[in-house]
């Protein structure tokens, strides 16, 4: 019991440890005055014809916040066929969704919790640090979603991300279907949005 409560202990330091190195300043103007789950995204794509070949050249990551009065920005333009990380910031102070209606993605990931990635940490390779061994398994992109707090489940069928205060979302996908999708909060319907999908 001794050796779990340890390791437990340095995995809440590491994580501790990166999301005060990765902390970033709010926009000016906002009320919210840090980001503090902001963290480095590490493993790469994949090429979907062939699962081990890295793709991080190809990666787009497209920022949008979320607020209490709308997605910023409002509309979002990425190209079919590419890797798509989402990285979703809520700026407001309640929880807030980006769900993309119509669009078709494959290769749909979402960032693992920290709950979930505690109860897959396997025992460490002796030929890998301990710090390298809690990162790789801190940060992890899995293939569904929580329902969110307020009782919403995103399907692996559509890009559907979620946050509360001051929290992220951070989605992986590949649009294979080009044209103009409308954006909406589930929670607040009269806040929409507009992603773009063209053709390269």
């Amino acid at each position: 019991m001794r050796g779990v409560s340890s390791r437990l202990g340095y995995v809440l330091a590491v994580v501790a440890m990166v999301a005060a190195a990765c902390t970033l300043p709010s926009p000016t103007g906002s009320y919210v005055p840090d980001d503090p789950v902001d963290t480095p995204i590490v493993p790469p794509f994949v090429n979907p014809s062939d699962d081990s070949l890295p793709l991080s050249e190809y990666q787009i990551t497209v920022n949008i916040e979320l607020t209490d009065t709308g997605f910023e920005p409002a509309t979002i333009y990425i190209p079919e066929g590419r890797g798509i990380q989402l990285v979703l910031r809520n700026r407001g102070t309640t929880e807030h969704h980006y769900r993309v209606a119509g669009l078709v993605p494959t290769h749909l990931t979402w960032l693992a919790t920290a709950e979930y990635n505690l109860s897959q940490l396997q025992d460490r390779p002796e030929d890998i640090s301990e710090a390298e061994h809690l990162l790789h398994h801190l940060i992890a992109f899995v293939p569904f979603r929580d329902e969110s707090p307020f009782g919403v489940q995103p399907l692996g069928t559509e890009v559907h991300g979620y946050a509360g205060p001051r929290d992220r979302e951070i989605m992986r996908f590949i649009a294979v279907n080009t044209g103009t999708f409308p954006v909406e909060d589930v929670l607040h319907p009269e806040i929409t949005g507009r992603v773009v999908v063209f053709a390269p």
